[in-house]
């Protein structure tokens, strides 16, 4: 990784950002579900990172491989694909005594469905930080989009310069982010304060670039695009507002 060229782009379909993931259930699922595209993940919260790195060590199988013996024998590895794969080699070759079925096995077991798991998360990178900070390491017109979803939205009016959509942000999210209309910014939180900030924020930057001639522009994308193409998950925070009162609103902003 190099602030110059942090990951090959040219080897996926689209590359998206999402800052503050939570418990990343929304970051392993967009994975799951779009396995030509790379999604990079920021939490500041080392629980939210353990977390889902320990589900994706899980769904590889590595919480797995070993297991208690009876008789209160020491843990000991249930899987060995080595040896087997040289039992199953040596069984073949007995068989048909040539190296071309060998050869065949040898192959096959390449393709296991462990090494198929494995393969399923190299989409996915975790950043243990703050994405915000991240940004100014991007390249220009690197990102397809940017997710935000349901960040802390500081409703104290005091507290306004802690929120994650700020002025500077939105003009660092441009730079980093495809231009003609091609990047995006998804926004989604229960905060009545929080989502009029965000809009807020936007329209300013909207209104100033086109007044002094600059390149930064944004546009509101009305209705915002299906939620399920970028925040399939309903997470535990939006569940409890939900189970409050309250209802997820979503933004999604396009660069010009």
């Amino acid at each position: 990784y190099n602030y110059k060229n942090p990951l090959p782009s040219n080897h996926y379909k689209h590359i998206y950002l999402e800052i503050g993931f939570g418990n990343g259930n929304n970051l392993l699922t967009n994975a799951k579900n779009h396995p030509d595209s790379l999604f990079i993940g920021s939490e500041i919260h080392q629980p939210g990172v353990g977390a889902v790195l320990r589900q994706i060590e899980m769904e590889m199988g590595l919480l797995n491989a070993v297991a208690s013996c009876k008789d209160g024998d020491e843990m000991k590895v249930l899987v060995n694909e080595e040896k087997q794969e040289n039992a199953f080699s040596e069984e073949i070759n007995q068989e048909s005594g040539t190296m071309h079925a060998k050869s065949k096995l040898r192959q096959s077991s390449m393709q296991s469905p462990h090494s198929q798991t494995e393969r399923s998360h190299q989409n996915i990178r975790i950043l243990p930080g703050d994405g915000i900070k991240l940004l100014s390491l991007l390249p220009k017109d690197y990102l397809d989009a940017i997710l935000i979803t349901f960040p802390d939205p500081w409703p104290k009016e005091g507290h306004a310069h802690w929120r994650v959509i700020q002025r500077e942000v939105v003009r660092e999210m441009h730079r980093v982010l495809k231009p003609n209309r091609a990047g995006r910014v998804y926004v989604a939180t229960d905060a009545l304060n929080f989502n009029s900030w965000t809009r807020e924020i936007f329209q300013q930057e909207s209104l100033s670039s086109s007044t002094a001639s600059s390149s930064i522009l944004w546009e509101e994308i009305v209705p915002c695009p299906d939620r399920g193409t970028w925040l399939p998950v309903v997470s535990y925070y939006e569940q409890k507002g939900l189970d409050e009162g309250r209802c997820a609103m979503l933004q999604c902003w396009q660069s010009i």
